[in-house]
């Protein structure tokens, strides 16, 4: 079995660094969380720069965490069934196993890397450093378990954690046809949709209180871990600052510095998930006027939303999306494309979709999903329990003798 190294968290004892004579400097303080794969929380103190020789390559690599892996960095690649590791810059094969062991410290490389059908392996190599001219030389593995979770199950059904603000929690009303009602409809019979729509959240709040709830989730398996993970944020964001609801305003590069940090606590949590982003639709500035014109409080004629302010925050979804390789579903950019009379008879508010705006918000997202993620389209659209009319035919009441009445 060929393990290539992937990206992945590069720890360093503080131990090694004392054997190094290293004092405890660090050029950069962490303030993420890391867990054990118990669960319990692990103490990261800063980046270091430590020399690292793997055969006759030598590197300097930034650790402790976040970084690529020391085998990853040298591009090993490991071959657990011939017990040996080849960099793939100069094609040594080098043994995995000890032999003697002299003034030396020893130290763990963790590597994960996906398999197919969601499942992941992980790789753990024991690796032995000789202190040598104040460079530390990964002299040989001393052991390496290949630790595989097996794939899910052929008869698991597909978890959709669909996550956002009240466009994503009315999309759950029936009376409005909504877009996720339509969605559960459709794949009843082979998923499960978890809807976290919270009405009037912007992307600050969503990342300071729901994220944590929804990492919890995840990872006390509250649910099968999702297979996508949609976000629609941006809306309340983009308020105008001179409007009726500036509280909920969040700066424009702070809404994509905070739509980033999302896409990754999600990346983290669920990493086998695909991601869709999804931009902040059109508002019908008619119907915002005359609401603010019809407030009998103090906040009378103070307008909250534009169409243009939600522009510019649909394409800095966008930018996002792109930056970090993750689809998103333009709706902004369809919507506008209508003629106003059109787009806005597709909104209840000014705001939120009417029936025909979900159906709208449903078929845009079923494009999306078919041209993105077809290998997930495939397992939607297998039934978790065949229909009746299998059993009808392959298993029919027939009437014997003794049948009664």
């Amino acid at each position: 079995m060929l393990a290539d190294t992937g990206a992945t968290l590069s720890l360093v004892d503080s131990a090694v660094l004392k054997r190094l004579g290293k004092t405890l400097v660090f050029s950069q303080l962490y303030e993420g969380r890391v867990s054990s794969s118990s669960g319990h929380a692990l103490l990261v103190k800063g980046w270091t720069h430590l020399p690292i020789r793997l055969g006759s390559l030598e590197l300097s690599l930034e650790e402790l965490v976040v970084t690529p892996d020391a085998l990853g960095a040298f591009g090993a690649v490991i071959d657990v069934a011939n017990r040996s590791m080849v960099p793939q810059r100069s094609g040594e094969t080098l043994p995995l196993g000890v032999e003697t062991v002299k003034n030396t410290y020893l130290t763990k490389v963790l590597s994960s890397m996906r398999l197919p059908r969601r499942g992941q392996a992980l790789v753990r190599a024991d690796l032995v450093g000789e202190v040598s001219e104040g460079s530390v030389m990964l002299v040989e593995a001393a052991s390496v378990n290949c630790q595989t979770t097996l794939p899910p199950d052929s008869n698991t059904r597909p978890v959709l954690l669909l996550t956002g603000d009240s466009l994503t929690e009315q999309g759950t009303y029936p009376s409005l046809q909504g877009w996720v009602a339509l969605l559960q409809a459709r794949y009843t019979h082979s998923s499960d949709v978890i809807t976290r729509g919270h009405s009037g959240f912007n992307t600050k709040w969503f990342l300071k209180h729901v994220i944590p709830v929804l990492e919890h989730e995840i990872s006390t398996r509250a649910y099968t871990p999702p297979s996508l993970i949609t976000v629609w944020l941006g809306t309340n964001d983009a308020v105008l600052v001179n409007g009726s609801n500036i509280a909920m305003h969040v700066p424009i590069d702070e809404y994509k510095d905070n739509l980033i940090k999302i896409v990754d606590r999600f990346r983290n949590a669920a990493p086998d998930a695909e991601i869709l982003l999804i931009t902040p639709p059109h508002i019908n500035d008619g119907a915002r006027i005359e609401f603010a014109a019809n407030r009998a409080d103090a906040k009378r004629g103070l307008v909250d939303r534009s169409n243009a302010a939600v522009g510019y925050y649909s394409r800095a979804c966008v930018e996002v999306a792109n930056s970090l390789k993750v689809p998103v579903l333009d709706l902004y950019t369809h919507f506008n494309a209508m003629n106003e009379t059109t787009r806005n008879s597709m909104l209840v508010d000014g705001i939120h979709f009417n029936s025909m705006g979900n159906k709208a918000v449903d078929q845009q997202l079923r494009n999306k999903l078919n041209t993105e993620f077809p290998t997930l389209i495939s397992a939607l659209d297998k039934r978790q329990i065949p229909a009746v009319s299998k059993y009808q035919a392959e298993d029919p009441w027939k009437a014997d003798n003794t049948s009664t009445r």
